[in-house]
């Protein structure tokens, strides 16, 4: 089936439809946040009932993109007769596995909308491709079914694909991913306030948690860059989780490095995550841990507590 193909099946399930509820992944990013608060706009444009449901708070430095408010922390599935999932590359990753088994009953159409090389394609139509975000799929949906995106939606859209390719930066910035950006711009993205939010604006607990990151690196003989927070870095910082956000691309910046690791102490879990601008496939180390992502960005999380001089045992 062509891709034009499963936007016409995604469509006709949406015409279908009046009560939708579109669903983000476990631990949300920036990628299924944006996906959905796009698809939120669209989908009152055509007049359905939408819910979106989240499993925690939207952080304050993502609350300048419009329609984030508009979510729930749980819903009753038997009130809607579509659901939409972006940006879940595996059925093990949704937030409700535990609270909504009901879902993977498949009673209800699901759309799946992703693109990570480890999608299970478990629903009921998945569109899946191998591009530099979910966001740009969302984008080629609206387009293909001729909706004027509007200012909103288009700022919704930029900024996962400004913030994914690290404003262009990334191996996976292409021609495909600038032409929808620049599409984006044409239809109003205030790229402007993208920027100001996601890269000039830093607070002092932030600075201080990326410090003590920035203090913490080593790289070995090997050439892999090191760097490790414990929980009881974000307590003295005063800072919080997303506060990390960008920091392991600094990691990735040191010259020569074959690939940099930022281990994160959370909730007496690790969690590792992993970049690389060589030609090293990454999902080659995290897959090991029963988990992967992309070649150049892959990340795991395993029950551990970090210890003194645990960073080489780690590399080891």
């Amino acid at each position: 089936m062509t891709k034009k193909d499963k936007i016409i099946e995604i469509w006709n399930l949406i015409n279908d439809s009046s009560r939708i509820l579109i669903i983000s992944h476990k631990n949300p990013d920036w990628d299924t946040l944006w996906a959905w608060t796009a698809w939120y706009e669209y989908l009152k444009s055509a007049w359905k009932k939408v819910t979106v449901a989240c499993e925690s708070l939207i952080p304050e430095m993502l609350s300048f993109i419009p329609n984030t408010e508009f979510y729930k922390t749980d819903f009753n599935l038997e009130d809607f007769d579509l659901v939409i999932i972006n940006d879940a590359w595996a059925k093990a990753i949704a937030w409700f596995i535990e609270t909504h088994p009901e879902l993977y009953e498949k009673r209800i159409p699901t759309i799946n909308i992703d693109h990570h090389k480890s999608n299970d394609m478990y629903w009921t139509i998945n569109l899946v491709e191998l591009v530099s975000s979910t966001t740009c799929l969302v984008h080629d949906i609206f387009e293909e079914l001729w909706y004027k995106i509007a200012p909103n939606t288009a700022t919704s859209l930029l900024t996962w694909i400004y913030t994914d390719t690290w404003s262009f930066k990334h191996s996976n910035t292409d021609s495909y991913t600038l032409r929808i950006a620049s599409k984006l711009m044409s239809r109003w993205a205030n790229l402007k306030k993208i920027t100001k939010n996601c890269f000039q604006t830093t607070k002092i607990p932030t600075m201080k948690l990326w410090w003590r990151v920035l203090s913490n690196i080593f790289r070995n003989e090997e050439w892999i860059t090191t760097s490790v927070i414990k929980q009881e870095d974000f307590d003295e910082t005063w800072s919080k989780y997303e506060d990390l956000t960008w920091v392991v691309d600094y990691l990735n910046s040191v010259p020569w490095s074959q690939y940099s690791i930022l281990l994160t102490e959370r909730d007496w879990k690790i969690k590792w995550s992993l970049r690389t601008e060589w030609d090293i496939d990454l999902t080659e180390i995290a897959w090991k841990f029963w988990w992967w992502w992309h070649k150049k960005a892959s990340w795991f999380t395993i029950p551990w507590r970090l210890q003194k001089e645990i960073r080489r045992t780690v590399v080891e």
